[in-house]
């Protein structure tokens, strides 16, 4: 079966306008499940400010020696 243009874009509009309809209800949807927290516990160290019961711990910082002898990059790209 072929499809005309006019079809083919209409059926791209109604699958686009039902890709954006159900990312605005999983949006409001996933506001109603993700908790807010009004205050941050304030870090002594300046790092990282985080609500109260959470913890965080450096893994490595830009700089320091990684096992292979290079450097950390300052930007490292999710290594």
């Amino acid at each position: 079966m072929l499809l005309s243009r006019r079809r083919l874009f209409t059926y791209g509009a109604v699958i686009a306008a039902a890709g954006i309809g159900a990312g605005i209800a999983w949006n409001r949807r996933s506001s109603f499940l993700t908790p807010s927290f009004e205050e941050l516990v304030t870090d002594p160290d300046g790092v990282l400010d985080l609500p109260p019961g959470f913890t965080y711990r450096i893994l490595e910082q830009a700089g320091d020696t990684m096992t292979d002898g290079r450097p950390v990059p300052a930007l490292p790209d999710g290594m």
